[in-house]
């Protein structure tokens, strides 16, 4: 048995008694996964990726490295702020976790967080005066994520905060095509509502309206066809 992994294993079950067990038999509190899955992950990215608040302050206790990096870049600050573990994230943010690392991608913990889910966290990041229109994986804003993940309470959140509607990710895509592209009408509504310009084309050449009039969802293909016939 590789007492090293167990703890790796206990983490991320959530097996608290296990993680002491483990610890006290000699396992390394900072040891990093080999194994690819993993990533490089710490025992306290994997807590805090489960949402397991007790290993986690058990794990800092005993001299966990709250800034570890694994090998995408991400801090267990990251882990906690995808999987919308508000908990953590304050916790971790009690004890002073490194705000302003970027992962490999430069992802910052608001596009992360807007990946997530999770409003209140991502409203932390914007009341801690984050630029929300900084980008990061495919050169992606939080707006971008969101409206791509169907989290409609942080688009909703973002662009009161003055999210640019119409920037393009890497692929060319505008929030406003990535919530069509994924059938998410009442974010597409919206993002029309506050002014999404319908005119910009992906890097296929084709604008939201283009792409709406093809789906297979009659309610998305259904919204275009009136806002056509507007134009």
């Amino acid at each position: 048995m590789d007492i090293n992994n167990e703890l790796i294993n206990a983490s991320i079950s959530g097996d608290i008694e296990l993680v002491k067990e483990y610890l006290n038999e000699g396992a390394e509190v900072n040891f990093k996964s080999f194994f690819t899955i993993d990533k490089d992950e710490t025992p306290l990215h994997k807590a805090c990726a489960f949402g397991h608040t007790d290993i986690v302050i058990f794990l800092i206790d005993n001299g966990a490295n709250i800034n570890a990096i694994d090998s995408d870049g991400y801090t267990p600050l990251f882990k906690a702020c995808f999987a919308g573990h508000l908990e953590i994230v304050n916790y971790l943010l009690k004890l002073g976790a490194d705000l302003r690392h970027k992962s490999r991608y430069g992802d910052s913990l608001l596009r992360i967080s807007s990946a997530g889910g999770n409003a209140d966290i991502v409203k932390i990041w914007v009341d801690r005066g984050f630029d929300v229109n900084s980008t990061g994986y495919r050169n992606m804003t939080a707006l971008h994520t969101a409206a791509w993940r169907g989290h409609f309470d942080i688009v909703k959140l973002l662009v009161e905060k003055k999210a640019k509607l119409d920037l393009r990710d890497s692929e060319g895509n505008t929030p406003l095509h990535l919530a069509i592209k994924n059938d998410y009408l009442e974010i597409a509504r919206f993002l029309i509502s506050k002014g999404a310009n319908q005119t910009i084309r992906d890097g296929d050449g084709n604008t939201a309206g283009n792409i709406a009039r093809a789906s297979d969802n009659p309610f998305i293909s259904a919204l275009f066809q009136k806002e056509q016939e507007k134009v």
